[in-house]
């Protein structure tokens, strides 16, 4: 009997969470598309939407068009009926981000914050998140919870940082942030939540390497639509391959680095920032076009050992991946010329998101967790 009861809501469940992810991934339908799609008879069905539609995670949509009479009328997911935050942590700045069930970005800031490991911070931290919700006048009965990026090296449990000199946070434990926050908390290595982004948004790729090209360089590695990250979490660590040894100094203590060449500060002249420097290139500015063309050199050089290891796409992201798109054709061209299998190379793609990726990364997170669990 029991044994029967729990088929029975297993049953129950797999149905309710059938209709919500056709919904979901293929847009507004009409109740007699979604029974015969799903092979589910109409009271089953009614059913199932009657309860969804009574959480308000779907509504009535309108009309479908029709190729002869009565057009039918159509049901499909109300992605505002919860949200999620990001909160992207780095060393001078805080990002915060509100997105609906569907990964679209709602609100969005990005602060001067500079990161100590102190009790003023995390609790300074937590104030200036609830600003940012009571300015969007977010109610908080739909918040589904904080997704927190950092860069670092988070341990399996999520427990603590297990390597984060970037912010000088090794070893650090994350229930400094837990503790505080009022919501449910899930944390990623910041280059992973970019990669899964980045990912989300894409859409039609399954297997991606995404190479992060901000002040430090990081990546993550997506395997059938997964983040992968390693048998001790380190997988994707790509600013510390070595491209030139005995070369310049990384900040990990090595020589050679790839962050050691390609990270956004190479890209600085002076007090310039990121903005100034390619508005400088794109002009043709001599001082500028070296410091390109050197950077390029080894940004290629790493492109192809992503592609000769993984043979999958790459997407260039983080700081200067956002200015990339006008110079991809040159990244292409030169990859081409030093392909070892002298394959077409249409395997390099720019990034979508620009400095929101991690944020909106970690906020899918709780996104995923919930569209999978209905």
């Amino acid at each position: 009997m029991t044994e029967n009861k729990l088929n029975n809501m297993d049953v129950k469940r797999n149905n309710r969470s059938r209709v919500y992810n056709l919904l979901y991934e293929s847009g507004p339908e009409s109740l007699k598309n979604i029974a015969g799609i799903l092979d589910m008879s109409m009271p089953t069905l009614l059913q199932n939407v009657k309860e969804l539609k009574a959480e308000n995670l779907i509504m009535d949509s309108g009309v479908k068009e029709s190729t002869g009479g009565r057009r039918p009328k159509v049901i499909g997911c109300n992605f505002e009926a919860k949200v999620s935050v990001g909160l992207d942590i780095t060393r001078n700045h805080a990002v915060f981000m509100l997105i609906d069930l569907k990964g679209n970005i709602l609100q969005y800031r990005r602060i001067r914050y500079t990161f100590k490991n102190e009790k003023e911070y995390f609790d300074n931290l937590v104030i200036k998140l609830e600003d940012f919700l009571e300015e969007w006048d977010v109610e908080r009965s739909t918040i589904l919870g904080v997704g927190i990026s950092l860069p670092g090296i988070i341990d399996a449990d999520s427990k603590y940082m297990m390597v984060g000199k970037v912010l000088d946070f090794d070893g650090g434990d994350l229930d400094e942030f837990r503790s505080r926050i009022p919501y449910p908390c899930l944390f990623s290595n910041d280059a992973n939540a970019g990669g899964f982004a980045e990912l989300w948004r894409a859409g039609n790729l399954e297997n991606v390497i995404y190479l992060s090209l901000s002040n430090t360089v990081g990546g993550a590695i997506l395997i059938n639509g997964q983040n992968y990250y390693g048998e001790t979490q380190k997988g994707g660590e790509f600013g510390h391959l070595i491209i030139k040894p005995g070369g310049r100094k990384c900040y990990c203590g090595r020589r050679g680095c790839v962050n050691a060449y390609c990270s956004a500060t190479n890209l600085r002249l002076g007090e310039d920032t990121l903005e100034d420097f390619f508005r400088e290139l794109s002009k043709g500015s001599e001082p500028q076009k070296k410091v390109w063309d050197e950077y390029k050199e080894y940004l290629v050089l790493t492109i192809l050992n992503l592609r000769t290891s993984f043979d999958c796409d790459i997407i260039l992201g983080g700081y200067v991946g956002s200015f990339l798109e006008d110079y991809v054709e040159e990244i292409v061209a030169e990859v081409q010329k030093n392909s070892l299998f002298g394959e077409e190379v249409n395997f390099i793609k720019t990034c979508y998101y620009q400095y929101e990726s991690s944020a909106v990364g970690a906020a899918l997170m709780h996104v995923k967790e919930f569209v999978s669990g209905i």
